[in-house]
């Protein structure tokens, strides 16, 4: 009989923190979503490549509203750092060997051979621009704790050759846009919100090449994500395609959260970190559907965190089925492409499972 009264306080507790995540989500709307974007995109014209002077007004963005986002249990800070290029070097000059061995086409091992002569020069010219991740964090009851990471840098790349125009427009609405505006629309949902557990959101810099952004928090926070008490990494790009007539599915609203491959090390902690928020998430009831891919999808930040056997995965679009190819880091990613409904219900979504995370 104990037994069973356990279970049925426990079901009434998670039903009445399931009502208490879905009152706070509502207030996250379509149009406030749209304005923060538009906010951010004008700041940092025409491009956030690092170094740039919208890259420095991006910068100056993300201080301003995280140095209003203050309350009890809530820390922030900035972490300037000099990027890793000689790391971030090998990785290329590894994935190069790596391609050697499997590849038999001699054109297309020509071509990433040249493709990563040019990445190496262009991380050889950044060395001597500094890095700014920022992190905000807010202290729960307990030291368990997960890490939202986005990164806030743009470039623009030839289609065909992926050679980097550090000079060319790159507005990077979807890539990555989509992942600040949903951080600082998280930070303000959760920041008068009492939580049993403790998140840092992170703002990544200097990520797209290299990982350079990551490379720089992990060597400064890596006793703390090495620690029992540490849940994984989740990482949220490019939340802002959403089409019917290029999906290959035909319908609206199918999303993905990417893990690492069933036979690599730590695939289980992957998996229960992706099951676990994506059950959350579905209790706010959106329009949409994050699936789970255990593909080892490995174009974002959580990638570079399994090398560190951690566990790390990434809410994405249909990166399969509906890919918003044609305006990936190019000089036409702008706001106006994307799709704000099923945007903002991603936010929805995402928020939903890290709040009832938090709070449950």
């Amino acid at each position: 009989m104990k037994k069973v009264l356990t279970i049925f306080f426990f079901l009434i507790l998670q039903s009445v923190n399931a009502i208490e995540v879905n009152k706070e989500i509502n207030r996250i709307n379509e149009a406030d979503t749209l304005n923060y974007m538009r906010d951010f995109l004008k700041v940092s014209r025409p491009s956030r490549f690092p170094g740039t002077p919208g890259s420095l007004a991006a910068k100056k963005y993300l201080q301003d509203f995280l140095k209003n986002q203050s309350g009890q249990g809530i820390e922030y800070f900035e972490e300037i750092f000099a990027p890793d290029i000689a790391s971030a070097i090998l990785m290329y000059e590894s994935d190069l060997e790596s391609f050697k061995k499997t590849s038999t086409n001699a054109d297309d091992f020509k071509k990433w051979t040249k493709f990563t002569d040019h990445i190496k020069s262009v991380l050889k010219s950044m060395h001597s621009v500094q890095g700014s991740n920022f992190i905000w964090k807010k202290k729960g009851e307990s030291d368990d704790f997960i890490v939202l990471a986005v990164n806030y840098d743009s470039i623009t790349q030839d289609k065909v050759s992926f050679f980097i125009d550090r000079d060319a427009r790159s507005p990077g609405a979807d890539n990555n846009a989509t992942g600040v505006v949903l951080a600082m629309r998280l930070i303000e949902l959760l920041r008068h919100q009492k939580t049993k557990k403790t998140i840092w959101v992170v703002f990544l810099d200097m990520e797209q090449i290299g990982f350079l952004g990551s490379r720089a928090f992990y060597q400064a926070h890596q006793s703390q994500l090495h620690n029992k008490n540490f849940h994984g990494i989740v990482g949220a790009s490019m939340l802002g395609n959403d089409t019917v007539e290029k999906d290959k599915e035909k319908k609206f609203g199918n999303f993905k959260v990417y893990t690492k491959e069933k036979n690599k090390r730590g695939f289980e902690n992957d998996l229960f970190l992706a099951e676990t928020l994506v059950e959350l998430g579905r209790k706010a009831k959106t329009k949409i559907e994050f699936s789970i891919v255990n593909n080892g999808f490995n174009s974002f930040s959580h990638a570079y965190y399994w090398e560190k056997n951690l566990a790390g995965i990434c809410f994405s679009q249909d990166w399969e089925n509906d890919l918003n190819f044609n305006r990936f880091n190019t000089a036409n990613d702008f706001a106006e492409t994307l799709n704000f409904k099923t945007f903002n219900e991603s936010i929805r979504f995402i928020s939903a499972a890290i709040l009832a995370w938090l709070t449950n």
